[in-house]
């Protein structure tokens, strides 16, 4: 019995605001986000911008973490840990912190919508393919990323 107090005691509990290490917790987190936008930072300064549908989130040895052509691919093993924190009452930023840099994910709210996912052995994966009519989705170019300065998430 007392090993599973200490067990119990080990687990993460988070509220709104936290740092996250587990790998799975990770993942978990991440997967259903849907459309956001993000932000590749060094040492606070943005480098590259963007918006897109998370597709997959992984924690494996062999998928790449790629953001690129509206389309977001996460390997949370690129990263060392995910900070979460809510910058707004209706806004939850999430931070996958690596060795030099930091890309800072928020779901974009007004496009959020997803497929249901389920386990591939490491990797939680969309079930069948989505409409050609939800992705990439109508006006994405335009819209909450554009109004977002490159340091949004330093203001109340």
């Amino acid at each position: 019995m007392a090993q599973n107090d200490k067990s119990k005691k080990d687990l993460q509990f988070i509220v709104n605001e936290g740092i996250v290490y587990n790998k799975r917790d990770m993942m978990n987190l991440l997967w259903d986000l849907g459309y956001v936008i993000y932000f590749e930072t060094e040492k606070e300064r943005v480098l590259k911008k963007g918006k897109g549908f998370i597709m997959r989130v992984s924690v494996n040895k062999e998928d790449p973490t790629l953001f690129l052509n509206g389309r977001v691919y996460i390997n949370v093993n690129s990263f060392d840990y995910l900070k979460v924190k809510k910058v707004r009452e209706s806004l939850t930023l999430y931070e996958l912190h690596g060795e030099t840099r930091v890309m800072k994910i928020v779901p974009d709210t007004k496009k959020h919508a997803g497929p249901p996912f389920r386990y591939v052995a490491d990797t939680m994966v969309g079930l069948g393919v989505m409409p050609e009519e939800l992705f990439p989705p109508e006006a994405f170019d335009e819209g909450p990323a554009d109004e977002i300065s490159d340091e949004w998430w330093k203001t109340e």
